[in-house]
């Protein structure tokens, strides 16, 4: 019996990434495993308290039998199956075309899988259901069942998905129109104005205002050396937008984990730089669609994955306040990512054109 290559790869990564969520709580900080423990708590004490999305992680996890029907030592192995599982059936990895690149990636990105969904993690739902997004994403009503999806995860776990939501959308809708990314990137620029608007008039303070709040709770923090700032004090939505755009290329673009020296610091800096060539170099060689010719299936499932990962990076850059958390989050988009690196290696015709073909 033969086996191909991209299945033999999975297995084997998954197994290795098995493993490693097995053994990764055993030698690594317990700061590592602070959300799996919070959730731990949460399970322990049915009306503890905590942020919406821990007590809807412990609701998740409470409603799939755990820790009644099933010992808690089945939690994280579980976790990080359902997280691996989404990502090789999101990116449609067993069907790709088989290039070793692209599997040594999946590998990389399985090591921070395995310690931060292979827990109690509220990440497993996040990474289930842009899995699930990339699948379904293969048409105009496709990418409206993929924002209704991450809408549902909004309303469940985490209200700010909500404005991810807003700019994918804005995002898939310029791809559409035929538009170039520094056009569509302009229309997200433009987009953030008035959810800055309303996030300072209903909640109380602007968007990227809440990377504030949380690094001055850690403000002297050892653990968090990894932290950064709003170069600018939010008076508006200009310094709003100005602080996002920051903040999302400097998550992207690390340069600063450099300067910390660390040899983690540098690895991940390194790792980041080499993710975000990939993402570039598949996100620019996406067709757009000519007028009259309607994009298929994989040219909408391709756009609508590029615009997620956009979308979903300058929120982060609203919001997230040090790397550690960014990589964890960032796992998230696994799905999404290796979609478009395994399908940018395969050569394709051109489908958002007609194709002629020669009788012989």
């Amino acid at each position: 019996m033969r086996v191909r290559k991209t299945v033999a790869a999975l297995w084997l990564i998954g197994i290795a990434g098995l493993a490693l969520a097995i053994v990764a709580p055993l030698v690594l900080p317990e700061r590592y495993y602070f959300d799996g423990e919070t959730v731990r708590e949460l399970l322990a004490d049915r009306y503890g308290e905590g942020s919406e999305s821990f007590v809807s992680t412990a609701r998740a996890y409470r409603l799939m039998g755990f820790p009644v029907l099933w010992p808690e030592a089945l939690a994280g192995p579980l976790s990080f199956v359902l997280a691996f599982t989404a990502v090789a059936l999101g990116a449609r990895l067993a069907g790709a075309t088989w290039n070793p690149a692209v599997f040594v990636l999946l590998a990389l990105w399985t090591v921070p899988i395995a310690i931060f969904h292979g827990t109690y993690s509220k990440e497993v739902f996040a990474i289930v259901a842009i899995g699930l997004m990339a699948r379904v994403a293969r048409s105009a009503p496709g990418v409206a069942l993929a924002a209704s999806i991450a809408m549902f995860y909004a309303i469940g776990f985490r209200s700010y998905w909500a404005v991810i939501v807003v700019l994918y959308l804005v995002l898939v809708a310029g791809w559409r129109m035929g538009l170039g990314w520094p056009a569509r990137l302009a229309q997200v620029a433009i987009a953030i104005v008035p959810l800055s608007l309303a996030s300072e008039a209903f909640v109380g303070f602007w968007l990227s205002d809440g990377r504030t709040v949380v690094v001055e709770a850690r403000e002297g923090d050892p653990d968090s050396a990894t932290m950064f700032f709003n170069p600018w004090t939010n008076t508006s939505p200009a310094t709003d937008l100005a602080n996002t755009i920051a903040g999302w290329l400097t998550l992207v673009l690390p340069f600063y984990l450099l300067a910390l020296g660390a040899a983690q610091h540098v690895a991940f800096a390194l790792f980041q730089f080499a993710n975000t060539a990939l993402f570039i170099r598949a996100a620019r060689a996406l067709p757009r669609p000519r007028r009259g010719v309607a994009p298929s299936a994989r040219d909408w499932q391709l756009a609508a994955a590029a615009a997620w990962c956009v979308a979903y990076t300058i929120v982060q850059g609203m919001f997230e306040p040090d790397f550690g958390s960014f990589v964890k989050h960032a796992a998230n988009l696994a799905p999404m990512l290796m979609l478009l690196v395994s399908r940018h290696a395969t050569p394709t015709v051109p489908t958002s054109q007609p194709v002629v073909g020669v009788a012989s």
